[in-house]
């Protein structure tokens, strides 16, 4: 034994001079690690992604120093650190990668060393990888968010413990001298502080690194989680989606979103501050999987979808199938349940909306149909919607009603007005009409003015709508003025457009651009609940009366409309909602008739009857004294045209309209 020890200690006397060579490889492995972490680093790839990476740079890193060595060292032992770039490449790289680190060293064995002991090096370099891989098993570098200290001398502990393993592996299927195993046991004595140094610079920068995915995830967290439920976000959802389109293409999937109808009344209730806890159950993994069994087959996923909403994506299942089988149903009514029992003396009515998002072959580049979801929620005052044929066309619908109103401002086509006649009564002759809209969808087919609308309201453009209306008919009156002597036109004006500071002093302009006299042009004006208590409005109506453009009081006796409109307000007409008109046999609708009529006169307005629609309607509302009167029984809309058939050859004595 003195014998060895002192044969060990001559060997490390005589390379203690190739230390630098030594130094030099701890450095190259080093840089190597750290670059190839750089590298991986701005391709977004986090620590778990890296193990194949790992172990092919570091097999790429022991094939180049084996080359080294075998062109800068004489002898048959060569100063290399291949047990620790062959433990750090199975650790890092699991199977896969410990196997490409072991494959680049053998061959550098083999083609720079020959076949000499080839056995006996395969045998000794197989056992750090079997202690890495194994090591990689044990304590896992992807699951970790520190890498202590302690971890680098445990690597090392190993690294010995292969030293002298592997050495006496390969010894035993070798026939070598005792000089070659003293060499080798004396380098690799030599090389253990070296081994230490490199094991503990490689988990430092590991940890770095670790630290960084540590700040990411808590990034993710603040930028994909609501604070409050603990569930992830919106943003969250998106990201959730489009992976889900990229890793199973072409299946199914459906994306539900539920809010609570009564929420006004859960936050008068319970408090703003506690909306937050409306969804914190789904954060639960335990109370979803009670709450959710019948959505099971579908591996449902909760997002927080909006302050006061929530979003559940389904797995391998179409709308039509998801509609046919009832689960979402039966989904939303437990949920109300279970809220009910969660929020004492709250009883909840919630409403959901399901859109498929798998239509027309989903990709990555396809958009999340948001639209789709809030169309289907707005649908609907409680229960689920589904976002199916239907509702589709009503979205191509309203789109397509958008798309109309945006050309109509831009010029680019003209608004489709036609005009219902206004006849004088006593003797059935056209003084006036009203302009109506008649939209045409896509296929030609009839679109109901109150459904467009309804989407100009929906989306706050009812004030641009009208001032395109106006123009068109304003257009109308110049190009047909020779023609139209003594005949007005009518088109409606709601409060959207008479708040405006300067509507008045436009429709003015108007007039005097198209070379139209102001007698010619009638107001119908809706929507009373607004129009009285703007202040705006006011100044607009005196405005328009100075200016020789006469009002009408649109659908009296209906809605908000009372007598007092009369009194604060310069009208020239008003016109008795049809309802009251086709209801005129009865007793009661024949006395508010009268009554209206009897009061408007006095007031000095004329009075039309809308909704005639028989003869004998016509004649109690002219026995009751109503001047004008308009309805299916004289025409309905009209081309411009028409209606220009119906007028006679002499100009129209008396009011026009």
């Amino acid at each position: 034994m003195t014998e060895l020890f002192a044969d060990v200690l001559f060997q490390l006397g005589q390379m203690s001079t190739m230390l630098p060579l030594i130094a030099f490889q701890t450095t190259a492995v080093v840089g190597m690690l750290a670059a190839v972490m750089v590298v991986t680093r701005r391709h977004g790839w986090p620590t778990r992604w890296r193990g194949i990476y790992m172990g092919l740079v570091l097999g790429c890193t022991g094939y180049v120093i084996t080359w080294f060595m075998a062109d800068y060292m004489i002898g048959a032992v060569k100063l290399n650190l291949a047990m620790d770039v062959l433990l750090l490449g199975g650790w890092l790289g699991g199977l896969r990668g410990g196997l490409v680190c072991y494959a680049f060293l053998m061959l550098a064995r083999w083609q720079f060393g020959g076949v000499d002991n080839l056995e006996g090096a395969m045998l000794d370099s197989a056992v750090p990888s079997l202690c890495g891989w194994l090591l990689h098993h044990l304590m896992p570098p992807q699951n970790r968010s520190r890498y202590p200290a302690w971890i680098a001398l445990v690597l090392w502990l190993v690294r010995v413990f292969c030293s002298f393993a592997g050495l006496w592996l390969g010894f035993q299927a070798l026939d070598e001298p005792l000089e070659t195993l003293h060499a080798l046991l004396g380098f690799r004595m030599l090389s253990l502080p070296f081994s230490l140094l490199l094991l503990y610079a490689a988990i430092l920068l590991f940890d770095s690194d670790a630290q960084i995915d540590a700040q990411q995830a808590r990034e993710y967290e603040l930028t994909h989680k609501d604070l409050l439920s603990g569930l992830p976000n919106r943003r969250a959802l998106s990201q959730w989606i489009q992976r889900f389109w990229c890793e199973r293409v072409g299946q199914p999937s459906c994306l539900a979103v539920l809010e609570l109808a009564n929420l006004r009344e859960f936050l008068l209730r319970f408090g703003q501050d506690r909306g937050g806890e409306l969804w914190r159950q789904f954060a639960d993994a335990d109370a979803v999987g009670e709450l959710a069994r019948n959505l099971t087959p579908f591996r449902p996923s909760f997002f927080q979808y909006g302050d006061f909403s929530l979003a559940l994506h389904l797995e391998g299942v179409g709308l039509g199938a998801l509609e046919q089988s009832q689960v979402v149903d039966r989904f939303v009514t437990h949920l109300c349940a279970s809220m009910a029992s969660c929020w004492p003396g709250f009883t909840p009515t919630m409403r959901c909306a399901v859109v498929d998002l798998d239509e027309g072959g989903a990709h990555p580049a396809k958009p999340i149909p948001y639209r789709n979801i809030t169309l289907a929620l707005s649908s609907l005052d409680a229960g689920v919607a589904y976002f199916n044929g239907i509702f589709k066309r009503d979205q191509l619908l309203d789109s397509h009603i958008e798309s109309s109103l945006l050309a109509w401002i831009r010029h680019e086509s003209e608004v489709p007005m036609q005009l219902q006649p206004k006849l004088r009564l006593r003797d059935r002759r056209v003084v006036g009409a009203e302009a109506l809209l008649r939209m045409s969808d896509a296929q030609g087919q009839p679109i109901s003015a109150m459904r467009a609308l309804s989407v100009f309201q929906r989306h706050g453009r009812m004030a641009e709508f009208e001032w395109v209306s106006l123009r068109a008919v304003v257009r109308l009156l110049a190009a047909h003025v020779e023609r139209l002597c003594g005949v007005g036109f009518a088109t409606n004006i709601s409060a959207a457009s008479l708040q405006q500071p300067d509507f008045a002093e436009r429709v003015k302009a108007l007039l005097q651009d198209e070379g139209v006299a102001p007698a010619a042009l009638k107001l119908e004006v809706v929507e009373w609940s607004e129009v009285v208590s703007h202040p705006d409005v006011k100044r607009n109506l005196e405005q328009l009366t100075r200016d020789g453009i006469a009002l009408s009081i649109d659908d009296f006796g209906a809605g908000y409309s009372n007598l007092l409109l009369l009194t604060q307000f310069p009208f020239s007409e008003v016109k008795i909602d049809h309802g009251l008109i086709t209801a005129i046999a009865e007793p009661k609708a024949l006395s508010v008739v009268r009554f209206i009529i009897d009061v408007a006169q006095r007031c000095r307005a004329e009075v039309v009857a809308e909704g005639i629609e028989t003869p004998d309607i016509e004649a109690r509302v002219r026995g009751l004294g109503a001047d004008l009167g308009q309805g299916f029984l004289y025409a309905r809309a009209l081309p411009i045209t028409e209606f220009l058939a119906l007028l006679p050859a002499e100009p129209v004595a008396g009011s026009g309209a």
